[in-house]
This record gives C-alpha cells, sequence and structure tokens, in this order.
C-alpha cells in the first residue's frame, strides 16, 4: 500500500515546488524585471528548490568535501556529462547556475516555461551564422558575475560513454577571460541496485522519450544515489583554443566517469 502511494504523493509534492517556482520567479521577473538583480535572485530560489525536489524524489546526492572552494570565488564556465533532465536538478543545487539548452527545448511548452523563468539561453547548435551570437550572450552573463553551465555532449546519453563534446561554445570561456569548471555526474544505484544500461532507463532521458511518461515512473523509485564530482578548474589561457578547452574538459570528466554495461 505504501509502495503505491509513494508515487502520487511525490508527484504532488514535486508539483507543489514546480507551482512555488513558477509564482515565485514570475513575481521576481514582475517587480524587478529581466535585470541582472532578477536573474540572481531567481537562481538562489532555483537553488533551494532543485534541492528540495531531489530530496522529495528520493535523490542522495555525494559531493567531494573541497565543492565550497572549487566553485566559489569567480564566475565559471561549467560543463558536465549529461544523462537526464535530472542533471539540471543537481547541478542547480550545487551553485546558482545560468543554463544553457535548445531552442527544442525552449518550444516544448510548460518545461520550456519553467526553463525561461530560469534565465535559460536557448542555442540553436545547428544554425553556425548566430553561434557567435550565443557565444557573446554567454560570455556577458560570465563578465557579469554569473556562472554558466553548457552539457557540451549536445544531448543525453545512455550512459555507456561520455558522448565527443561539441567545441563552439567554449568561446565564451575564453571571451570572458573565466576557467572551464567540468563536473562528472556518476548515478550509482537505484534502490540499492548498482546502475546499469537497463535500470538506468528508469533515471536517464533520452532518444524519443516522453518527459511526463518518465517524470511519473520515476516518482515510485525509492532511492537514488548520484555522486557529482567537481574537478580541477581549467583555465582559459592563451595556450588553449575553443578545442583545447574542450578536449581537457572531455578527458577529465571521462577520467572519473564509471561506463555502464
Amino acid at each position: 500500500m505504501m509502495r503505491s502511494l509513494q508515487g502520487p504523493v511525490r508527484f504532488a509534492l514535486v508539483g507543489a515546488l514546480i507551482l512555488l517556482w513558477v509564482i515565485v520567479a514570475g513575481a521576481t521577473l514582475l517587480v524587478l524585471r529581466s535585470s541582472r538583480q532578477s536573474q540572481r535572485l531567481r537562481l538562489k530560489i532555483l537553488m533551494v528548490l532543485s534541492g528540495l525536489a531531489l530530496r522529495t524524489m528520493g535523490f542522495h546526492i555525494s559531493i567531494n568535501a573541497d565543492l565550497g572552494a572549487r566553485l566559489a570565488g569567480r564566475p565559471a564556465f561549467i560543463v558536465s556529462n549529461h544523462l537526464s533532465w535530472i542533471d539540471v536538478l543537481i547541478i542547480a543545487s550545487l551553485h546558482p547556475t545560468v543554463f544553457v539548452t535548445s531552442v527544442e527545448v525552449r518550444d516544448s511548452g510548460f518545461l520550456g516555461t519553467l526553463c525561461k523563468l530560469a534565465g535559460c539561453h536557448f542555442v540553436e547548435r545547428r544554425n553556425r551564422s548566430d553561434i557567435a551570437n550565443e557565444v557573446e550572450r554567454l560570455a556577458e552573463e560570465l563578465r557579469g558575475g554569473l556562472s554558466v553551465c553548457v552539457f557540451p555532449e549536445g544531448t543525453t546519453s545512455t550512459g555507456a560513454a561520455v558522448l565527443p563534446f561539441k567545441v563552439s561554445l567554449f568561446d565564451a570561456a575564453i571571451a570572458a577571460g573565466v576557467a572551464v569548471q567540468p563536473i562528472c555526474l556518476n548515478y550509482l544505484d537505484i534502490d540499492g541496485t548498482p546502475v546499469d544500461l537497463e535500470s538506468g532507463r528508469k533515471v536517464f532521458w533520452y532518444g524519443d522519450m516522453d518527459f511526463l511518461p518518465h517524470f511519473w515512473s520515476l516518482m515510485f523509485v525509492r532511492k537514488v544515489s548520484v555522486r557529482a564530482t567537481i574537478l580541477e578548474k581549467i583555465p582559459a589561457s592563451p595556450q588553449l583554443d575553443r578545442k583545447g578547452l574542450a578536449q581537457a574538459a572531455h578527458a577529465t570528466i571521462t577520467s572519473q566517469y564509471v561506463q555502464m554495461a
């Protein structure tokens, strides 16, 4: 009986947190408009609500002890491997961060609205002519003191490996003169069983999976353990171009990623 009630109760609680986010973020925009002050406040609110949502859904996030030192100080160009929409909540719960996602998400209805309220940047990677403008917009966020997070694989994966990184947006770190901050996400176990390619489908979101059915089924998972490893920053030095930065970040994350079978 408790098992059957767990899913609907979690769904209702997470739904309440989403509604709270819409109300609070909307009110912040109404009062402060689309100012830098409004953006900072919304990202701090998102940080708190993301942590609450993860705990409500049974996610236990372990981090390395020097997290505070590595994410403190100047804004960073955060890059991470990408397995699920949950990745966004995890990183958002660690540090106030502006996320970069695709125009497809922007146009996806309610999910797109949530992202717009968070001040996400929507990029059309297939439109090479506009990449320079996108890079400059991201660099401006970094110069303004906000950290930016990019999932440079460009899509979510099955967990078998970290996909090659797309390099174009790394120019934003170079233009703003900020370091690249790699984060490696490892989903360790689901309900006490080590994650593999088959069980990972309960949490990972990729391919043609529909969001709402995946979200609903996730509410019935009791506990998910995730390790977020905050790695050494990679300075955006003159010796590294965007390709060099992307390769260094990919190698660093891959060295900590546990491939699944």
